[in-house]
């Protein structure tokens, strides 16, 4: 159970964070998403 959490922790808290930057508009982050597949729920405006 512990091991399950660590991975949930570890792989949701930082796609959070990925989401966020998106949602502000950072290219980059939309970016990084792209490459590492992190599924976007919402669609970004990219206001550089």
């Amino acid at each position: 159970l512990a091991e399950a959490k660590l991975e949930a922790l570890l792989t949701n808290d930082p796609a959070m964070g990925v989401f966020r930057h998106v949602d502000a508009g950072y290219r980059r982050a939309a970016e990084v998403a792209e490459e590492r597949d992190v599924r976007i729920p919402m669609t970004p405006t990219i206001r550089d």
